[in-house]
């Protein structure tokens, strides 16, 4: 009797059940599905993840959308100062 995962419609031994971008396991951290394949987190939102306008980083969770773009919450700031705009 072997353990099994069932996933995206299929059942995978664990040791195939991967990320579909880098091949590593996913151990506890689940994964993220996009177009039938299975990403790791840290893939998801390098490969899908909007862009940030300030730093060009994935951004994973509230952000600004202002000036065309959408930001990080740190990362939009005024270009005159270095304090945040609220």
């Amino acid at each position: 009797w072997q353990r099994c995962i069932t996933a995206l419609d299929k059942t995978w031994h664990p040791e195939h059940f991967c990320c579909a971008h880098c091949g590593q396991n996913f151990g506890d951290d689940g994964y993220h599905e996009k177009a039938g394949n299975a990403y790791c987190r840290q893939d998801f939102f390098k490969l899908f993840a909007p862009k940030c306008s300030g730093c060009s980083k994935p951004i994973e969770d509230n952000y600004v959308t202002a000036l065309g773009g959408q930001w990080h919450q740190d990362c939009f700031v005024c270009r005159v100062c270095p304090f945040s705009i609220d």
